[in-house]
């Protein structure tokens, strides 16, 4: 009644002489890293095609190499990350899906030693509802879209630093609130 797929990567990154700013010396470093990690998909289009899913998880350990923060966790690098979906297509060339991401242990940006607190775990979940016209031998491909971004309108921050000593003047981005993205795509 549907296709389905797994898969399972496995990866090893290994970067030499990554350059950093030091915030709490003010200076410019050159240090080694590695990240050894696992990433697991899970699709399916069940329903004859007019359902879509997927989970993808990744882990990632990600380490300095050598140095003075040898062993450390890579701040800004999430060690754990979820992204979930599901899809549905109530008539043909319509879809309406749903992403969660959820993002988990992460050191904060600037926190080389690995002494501060934990950034703050967060997910998100965004709406996209499109339509693609029935394809016509006279006009080109067209579809239109409408995204909802943190569809449940959730603070979250992806970028949340330190002065690497304390969280004094720690530096944080927060995500916009919902947002509304729509278009139209047209193909020749």
């Amino acid at each position: 009644d549907g296709t389905g797929e797994v898969s399972v990567t496995g990866f090893y990154l290994r970067a030499n002489d990554v350059f950093l700013f030091i915030f709490v010396s003010f200076t410019n470093e050159n240090f080694d890293t590695r990240r050894v990690g696992l990433e697991c998909r899970v699709s399916a289009q069940p329903l004859k095609g007019r359902l879509r899913t997927t989970a993808v998880y990744t882990l990632v350990d990600g380490e300095f190499d050598d140095g003075a923060f040898h062993g450390n966790k890579i701040p800004g690098t999430p060690e754990h990350t979820l992204h979930t979906s599901v899809g549905i297509s109530p008539f043909p060339g319509a879809w309406v899906d749903l992403d969660w991401r959820l993002v988990h242990d992460m050191v904060r940006v600037n926190d080389f030693s690995n002494i501060l607190s934990g950034a703050d775990n967060y997910g998100v979940l965004n709406l996209l509802a499109q339509y693609e016209l029935p394809p016509h031998d006279q006009r080109p491909e067209v579809s239109v879209y409408l995204r909802i971004d943190n569809l449940t309108n959730e603070e979250y921050v992806t970028y949340q630093s330190s002065n690497s000593n304390n969280l004094l003047g720690a530096g944080e981005a927060p995500m916009p609130p919902i947002g509304f993205t729509g278009g139209v795509t047209v193909r020749f």
